[in-house]
This record gives C-alpha cells, structure tokens and sequence, in this order.
C-alpha cells in the first residue's frame, strides 16, 4: 500500500510501500531514491528496531531524515536508514539479503557498461480522475478506430468479392456465348452478334437508344428472311438477341 508523505529537508516527495515480507519502503517517485524506515530495515536485517536508532544516532541528525507519514491512525513520524546506510549495514546484517541487492545491483551496473541507459521508471505517481478518464478516452478512441479501420477493410474486401464474382458470371456468359456462336457457325449460319458486340467489332461508339433502334431494324430484317433472332444473356444489358453477321452488315454503322 502506498501514501504520499512529506519528508524534511530535501526529498519532498515520497511514497510509502510495504512488501509482502511487511518491509517499509519509501521511494522518491521523481529521483528514485529509496530509503527504509527503520522498522523496515529491523524486519529486512533481523536486526531489533532500538539498535538501528542508536546508529542513526552517530550517523545523522534526527531531523535531517524523518518523514511525516499519514496513516488511518493519524500522521506519524518515521526515521529513514538511506541507501548508503543500508549498503554499508546489509553485509554483516543479514548476508542472504545482501547477495540479492548485490546481485540486482551488479546486473544494472553491467546494463549501464553496456551502454544502456537504466532510468527508474517503475515508480509512478498515482493517476488522478481526470488523467484517468483522459487515459481510458485515449484507449476507447484507439479501439473506436481500429474498428472503422476493420470495417473500411471489410467493405473493400467485399466489394472486391463482388467485383470478382460479376467477372466469373460474365466469363461464363462469354464462355456460353462463344460456344453458341461455334455451333451456329458450324450449322452454316455464320457468326451471330448482339448490336453491342457487332458495335465493339466495328469500333463504333452510339447510345443505348440507337443501338436499340439498330436491333430493330435487325429484327425486321431476319423476319423478312424467315430468320429468328437468338437470345442470350449480356453481363451488361441482360438478355438481348443475337442476329447472324450477313444481316448486321446490311446495316449502316
């Protein structure tokens, strides 16, 4: 559990932690610089908590290292051993504990040789609730989009299904058509066309009504020769009729 506290002298910003092992800690959120109280360096050395005062007494002030500490009880006033006490202390206090914070130790000191640059950022400032609602808006925006972003890819995605689905309908239609037209021709009718088809050969380029008006007059004259027009289905237009290249060229294009 963590407090805010206020600490004479320099460090004016301190937060109060207890480990699982019930050590007091007290850590300098901005510079990282911990200290322990002393019933927390008792507890962490083994030591009683009347024997790390009368040290502190031949080493420093009282008042050069005590934090108010606000608690459920009300404040209190809590002496702190500081990391060098507790480097110089450690070693013939409690050995086992001193091979663990050396061993951490020893693995930042070879980070740092390395070349890397070691920040304490694992210490945070308790978030208030307008960072809070700030953050967790930030978090719902960046969902909101992602979503659209799936959503934009979905449309596409199905639009190109689309797309390739009217291009296998229209090749089968093609397919269909050419193999009518392979039959017609080897019947002796020659090739059959739909205006627009005759138009691509020819390269000509008119409007849906004139091409109508056009199969008209192809109507009429396959009527005129006992010839029935064919339908067949147009990817385009849907079904339009067909009529034999002899009768298609006795129109003007």
């Amino acid at each position: 559990m963590a407090w805010q506290t206020y600490i004479a002298g320099l460090h004016m910003d301190l937060t109060t932690f207890k480990s699982e092992d019930g050590i007091e800690i007290l850590i300098n959120t901005e510079t990282g610089e911990s200290f322990c109280s002393v019933s927390g360096y008792a507890r962490m050395s083994g030591k009683a908590k009347s024997s790390i005062h009368d040290r502190l007494k031949t080493v420093q002030k009282e008042e050069e290292n005590s934090a108010k500490i606000p608690t459920s009880k009300g404040t209190r006033t809590v002496r702190l051993v500081t990391e060098d006490l507790i480097t110089d202390w450690i070693v013939d206090d409690n050995p086992k504990i001193a091979k663990q914070l050396l061993k951490a130790g020893v693995r930042m000191f070879l980070h740092k040789l390395a070349g890397y640059q070691v920040t304490s950022t694992a210490i945070q400032k308790p978030l208030s609730t307008i960072e809070l609602f700030e953050q967790s808006l930030a978090i719902a925006k960046q969902h909101e989009q992602r979503l659209a972003n799936l959503e934009e890819e979905n449309f596409a995605l199905k639009q190109q299904l689309t797309e390739q689905q009217h291009l296998l309908e229209a090749v089968d239609m093609e397919t269909q058509a050419n193999a009518t037209e392979l039959e017609r021709f080897k019947n002796g009718h020659g090739y059959w066309y739909s205006i627009a088809g005759y138009c691509n050969l020819k390269g000509v380029k008119e409007s849906i009504q004139w091409m109508k008006s056009q199969g008209r007059k192809a109507s009429a004259l396959c009527r005129q020769k006992g010839i029935s027009p064919q339908k067949v289905n147009d990817p385009r237009f849907g079904v339009v009729g067909t009529y034999p290249d002899s009768i298609l060229e006795e129109l003007v294009w």
